[in-house]
């Protein structure tokens, strides 16, 4: 009876229909997903920063704009490359809003990333470790403040589907990282400031 009983679920499993990651509304996870050119989905992408201030909270900021690339090679992913491009002068601390003080953003910008000489932020991929399970990392070039320094991103791709409503294919990343902004002569304002930033990336991009 036993040697039936287990003949029995061995038939209904291999009966049972295999699932899709094609689907909408079911993620698939690793690199089993197009290769191709894909491009930044700017409504949901968000660059979010922190640093300490006198050692009491962390001050957080953000970037409103943000362009991204990635060229995906799913066979072999350490072939990718991504590039992103953000204007330094989008940094957006929130004081604006909440005190109409236009100009406090404005001169984080250009006293700390230099962004009246250099108002774009960049990062090129050089190198792509380990992301077929996955999480990996991506090493880099970051240039701010007119200073190029290599940075590691910790990266997680969450998964890709195929999403209705744009009818794109679309993946979607986590991913940070900390550098030293005096690495890159950002020094101003150090007695108050803290020199470790912490930088937070979510990110979807839509194949091309």
């Amino acid at each position: 009876m036993r040697a039936l009983l287990i003949a029995g679920v061995l038939a209904l499993a291999a009966l049972a229909p295999m699932p899709s990651g094609q689907a909408y509304g079911q993620t698939r996870s690793g690199l089993d997903h197009p290769s191709g050119a894909y491009e930044l989905d700017r409504e949901h992408a968000s660059v979010i920063w922190r640093v300490s201030h006198f050692g009491l909270s962390h001050f957080t900021g953000r970037f409103n704009t943000i362009n991204a690339t990635l060229r995906l090679d799913a066979e072999q992913p350490e072939n990718s490359v991504l590039t992103v491009a953000i204007d330094a002068r989008s940094l957006d601390t929130g004081n604006a809003i909440i005190t109409g003080r236009g100009g406090f953003d404005e001169t984080i910008a250009n006293q700390v990333l230099g962004a009246d000489a250099h108002p774009e932020i960049r990062f090129r991929s050089t190198r792509i470790i380990g992301l077929h399970d996955s999480s990996g990392e991506v090493e880099g070039e970051l240039t701010f403040n007119g200073v190029t320094r290599p940075v590691t991103l910790n990266v997680t791709l969450n998964g890709g589907r195929f999403v209705w409503l744009t009818q794109r294919y679309t993946l979607g990343f986590s991913a940070s990282t900390t550098i030293n902004r005096s690495d890159f002569g950002a020094d101003a304002w150090s007695f108050a400031v803290g020199d470790a930033v912490e930088i937070m990336i979510e990110a979807e991009f839509h194949r091309t």
